[in-house]
């Protein structure tokens, strides 16, 4: 886990990258990411926001690359225990992944928070690799820039408009966070 500031250096380093290879399959051990994230240590005076990113499915419980044998509830508990509020962005690229979404989109909102009006949930979609990284890194951005500024506040206040559906969802996360 990253701070905010250290996180936005990484990215525009050019270190962070995609992978090259894959495993033949969609599903990945999505939950045990997020259990292991959530069990991190959090400074316990600031809100905690994580945002998960991703572009497939988890195994479901059963199955044996499922490590923990967790599912997305089980996930949300956890968050909701720690009181972690969780952002979610599905990340599609060019390759047809219509089936994968139908069963990542539960997944991803069921363990992304809300703020009683909306699910922090939202998909990014680019056909080509350079237009998904804009894509992905404007939401980053605009991530980054209410987390490492703490203006919080903006959050409240700003709309995001109807058409930043990745930006509805972090600002409902942050609201979500300042609720409680």
């Amino acid at each position: 886990m990253l701070e905010a500031d250290p996180f936005a250096e990484l990215l525009e380093s050019g270190q962070a990258k995609a992978a090259s290879v894959g495993a033949g399959e969609w599903d990945e051990d999505v939950f045990a990411g997020m259990k292991t994230a959530l069990e991190s240590a959090w400074d316990p005076d600031v809100p905690k926001i994580m945002i998960l990113i991703g572009d497939a499915s988890g195994h479901p419980i059963g199955d044996p690359k499922n490590s923990m044998n967790l599912d997305e509830r089980s996930v949300k508990d956890l968050a909701k225990e720690k009181s972690v509020y969780v952002a979610s962005i599905y990340v599609s690229g060019k390759q047809s992944d219509a089936g994968n979404f139908d069963r990542a989109r539960p997944q991803f909102e069921t363990m992304a928070a809300g703020d009683g009006e909306h699910v922090s949930f939202s998909r990014v979609t680019g056909s080509e690799e350079a237009t998904l990284e804009v894509s992905l890194r404007d939401q980053i951005d605009h991530i980054v820039k209410y987390l490492s500024t703490g203006d919080f506040g903006a959050v409240m206040s700003e709309s995001t408009g109807s058409d930043d559906v990745a930006g509805q969802a972090i600002a409902g996360a942050v609201r979500a966070a300042l609720v409680d």
